[in-house]
């Protein structure tokens, strides 16, 4: 065998060896957490569109569900400003189970403000290991001239 053959030989084994090496790693990524928890909001937002801020509290209802293998379990829920508020009416889901988001926004908060469009987010920390924490994006236009 000349060193041409014996290069050729070994290029024949280590590329079938090193796609099978490859292949084995990228299948077991998809299966480190196969009975993990995963978390899913639906709608992943929400648009008031243009308000008046005497216009009383908006309300607005969104999904939570468990879409892995574990138990989902939601630690804390959060808002990123005081005129949100948002709450779960359960905490532990099951796989393919569901909770209720509950969120009320207070456009009188805003009273003072410039008119423009506010941008709020509901955080929900769960235990899914890829997605830690869920956001919800609370989407609205605060008119002035009220």
């Amino acid at each position: 065998m000349t060193f041409n053959s014996n290069f050729m030989y070994k290029k024949k084994i280590f590329l079938p060896v090193a796609a099978v090496i490859v292949l084995a790693v990228v299948l077991a990524g998809y299966s480190l957490f196969p009975s993990a928890p995963k978390v899913s909001v639906s709608p992943p937002e929400i648009n008031f569109g243009e308000i008046d801020p005497n216009g009383g509290v908006k309300e607005a209802e969104f999904t939570v569900s468990n879409v892995g293998g574990g138990e989902l379990e939601i630690f804390v829920v959060s808002t990123s400003c005081g005129c949100t508020t948002a709450s779960v009416d359960k905490k532990l889901l099951k796989k393919n189970e569901q909770a209720k988001l509950s969120v009320k926004f207070d456009p009188s908060m805003h009273i003072g403000d410039a008119a423009g469009e506010l941008y709020h987010v509901v955080y929900i920390k769960t235990n899914d290991p890829k997605l830690e924490e869920a956001e919800v994006e609370i989407h609205a236009y605060i008119n002035s001239q009220s």
